[in-house]
Protein backbone atom coordinates (compact mmCIF):
# COMPACT_ATOMS: atom_id res chain seq x y z
CA UNK A 1 0.00 0.00 0.00
CA UNK A 2 1.33 3.52 -1.02
CA UNK A 3 2.22 6.65 1.35
CA UNK A 4 -0.61 8.57 -0.90
CA UNK A 5 -3.23 5.43 -0.10
CA UNK A 6 -2.44 6.20 3.42
CA UNK A 7 -2.87 10.08 3.63
CA UNK A 8 -6.35 9.23 2.73
CA UNK A 9 -7.32 8.18 6.51
CA UNK A 10 -8.43 10.46 9.40
CA UNK A 11 -8.54 8.97 12.56
CA UNK A 12 -10.48 10.84 15.24
CA UNK A 13 -11.06 10.12 19.31
CA UNK A 14 -14.57 11.41 19.74
CA UNK A 15 -15.09 9.93 23.04
CA UNK A 16 -13.28 8.55 26.01
CA UNK A 17 -15.43 7.64 29.01
CA UNK A 18 -12.19 7.22 32.01
CA UNK A 19 -14.34 6.02 34.86
CA UNK A 20 -15.99 2.77 32.58
CA UNK A 21 -13.85 0.51 30.08
CA UNK A 22 -15.60 2.20 27.61
CA UNK A 23 -14.00 4.45 24.19
CA UNK A 24 -15.86 5.58 20.99
CA UNK A 25 -13.56 6.01 17.88
CA UNK A 26 -14.65 7.32 14.79
CA UNK A 27 -12.00 6.42 11.73
CA UNK A 28 -12.70 8.49 8.61
CA UNK A 29 -11.83 7.42 4.92
CA UNK A 30 -12.18 8.90 2.07
CA UNK A 31 -13.41 5.98 -0.07
CA UNK A 32 -13.86 2.45 0.15
CA UNK A 33 -15.15 -0.34 2.70
CA UNK A 34 -12.59 -1.56 5.28
CA UNK A 35 -11.88 -3.74 8.28
CA UNK A 36 -10.56 -2.71 11.32
CA UNK A 37 -8.37 -5.99 12.43
CA UNK A 38 -7.02 -3.93 15.67
CA UNK A 39 -6.68 -1.34 17.67
CA UNK A 40 -4.22 -0.74 20.06
CA UNK A 41 -5.33 1.85 23.35
CA UNK A 42 -2.30 3.53 25.00
CA UNK A 43 -2.58 4.61 28.33
CA UNK A 44 -1.44 8.10 28.93
CA UNK A 45 -2.14 8.62 32.86
CA UNK A 46 1.31 6.97 33.76
CA UNK A 47 3.18 9.48 31.28
CA UNK A 48 1.49 12.47 32.50
CA UNK A 49 2.34 11.74 36.13
CA UNK A 50 5.98 11.06 35.47
CA UNK A 51 5.87 14.25 33.07
CA UNK A 52 4.03 16.27 36.12
CA UNK A 53 6.77 15.07 38.36
CA UNK A 54 10.04 15.94 36.18
CA UNK A 55 8.07 19.70 36.14
CA UNK A 56 9.13 19.99 39.45
CA UNK A 57 5.27 20.29 40.60
CA UNK A 58 4.88 17.55 43.04
CA UNK A 59 1.63 16.71 44.80
CA UNK A 60 2.27 17.16 48.89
Amino acid sequence: MSISTLSGFVTKTLEIFPDTDRIRIDIGETEGTFKIESVELICMEQMENHLYDMAGNLEE
